[in-house]
């Protein structure tokens, strides 16, 4: 399932530590709809100015992995609110 015309759902939602801990790293639905509008309006912008792939290594984590990884209680990894 592709999220944008380059990033898929796999790649936004991927996370070694949930694999790990077995915790299911799931974006709501409005969470989707901005992680939609990040990859539309900031990553696909981005690979056009440099031409080529760009890599996204944690662009979403659930609040349960969030904590579990001792990341900042107002993560935009979180929050996911348009955001960049």
């Amino acid at each position: 399932m592709k999220v944008s015309e380059h990033v898929s759902y796999k790649e936004v939602t991927k996370s070694n530590t949930a694999i790990r801990k077995g915790i299911e790293n799931i974006p709501s639905g409005e969470q989707m709809e901005n992680i939609k509008l990040l990859c539309e309006n900031v990553f696909e912008p981005l690979r056009k100015h440099v031409d080529g792939p760009i890599a996204i290594n944690s662009l979403f984590r659930s609040l349960k992995l969030n904590i579990a990884i001792g990341g900042a209680a107002s993560s935009q990894h979180c929050a996911n609110n348009g955001a960049a």
